[in-house]
């Protein structure tokens, strides 16, 4: 598969539990939330890696148990739509998940995916709501090319 850049949200449900994430503290989180990242060398392989139970731990994200509910996705070279994404969300958050790289608030929102794509559109990106699963994955984002 071609590697396409690009940034994604997963919509997770977070199995309920203390998760100690990273340096940055323990959290106990449940429920549905939002995860923004970017995937600037392939979306589908970073994806792909998210969905995978048996990872080594190496983002915020991989720390916690979550079953993935659907994916909002856009191609775009430009990383910095992460952080402009991630601004354009109101909702609740956990303060500094996943944003030690970008200086954003957080990466993980307790919001709705309208919310969500709202954030997209106004970034200024043409999005895809994909099922997780990855041969869903691979035919949508083949249609971005």
């Amino acid at each position: 598969m071609q590697k396409i850049p690009g940034v994604y949200a997963l919509g997770i449900n977070v199995i309920p539990g203390n998760y100690r994430i990273g340096a940055i503290s323990e959290y106990h989180i449940s429920g549905n939330y939002f995860y923004v990242g970017s995937a600037i060398n392939g979306l589908y392989q970073r994806v792909c890696r998210h969905l995978n139970k048996n990872k080594k731990k190496h983002w915020h994200i991989d720390y916690l148990n979550f079953d993935v509910r659907i994916i909002v996705a856009a191609r775009t070279e430009n990383h910095q739509k992460e952080s402009e994404i991630c601004n354009y969300i109101k909702s609740d958050y956990i303060k500094n998940f996943g944003s030690t790289d970008t200086g954003n608030k957080s990466h993980l929102f307790y919001c709705s995916i309208n919310e969500v794509e709202n954030a997209f559109k106004m970034a200024g990106l043409k999005f895809y709501v994909i099922d997780p699963d990855c041969g869903s994955l691979s035919l949508a984002l083949k249609k971005m090319q």
